[in-house]
């Protein structure tokens, strides 16, 4: 499991290893099939959860993944 603590401390290694990485894309890997590049999808949106959802924190695809699969 990645906590959000987690995450910002691995992003803000990243951004001190290479300034310029700022800039890069967040996407998400999903399901790969063969050689070439990973297949991933962008992510529009990210936001701490409520009510049921609290205590995780969400990102949001560009697209619906479940129609992908």
């Amino acid at each position: 499991m990645l906590t959000l603590n987690e995450l910002y401390k691995r992003i803000g290694s990243q951004l001190k290893i290479s300034p310029f990485s700022g800039n890069s894309e967040v996407v998400v890997k999903i399901n790969n099939k063969g050689m070439g590049p990973m297949n991933t999808v962008r992510i529009s949106y990210a936001s701490l959860g409520i009510d049921w959802d609290r205590g995780k924190y969400i990102l949001y695809p560009e697209i619906n993944l479940e129609e992908e699969s």
